[in-house]
């Protein structure tokens, strides 16, 4: 198990809010329901 240090929480907390980790189908899906709560919020 790999040990969880200070200086690397900083770097998963980014991949974790930019979407790196995730699979190219959850990214598109995520894009899609930011675009409509958009288009929702703009009418």
């Amino acid at each position: 198990m790999k040990e969880c240090n200070n200086f690397d929480m900083p770097y998963r907390f980014i991949r974790l809010i930019t979407f790196i980790d995730l699979p190219i189908n959850q990214k598109f899906r995520l894009f899609f329901v930011g675009v409509l709560f958009w288009f929702v919020g703009a009418c």
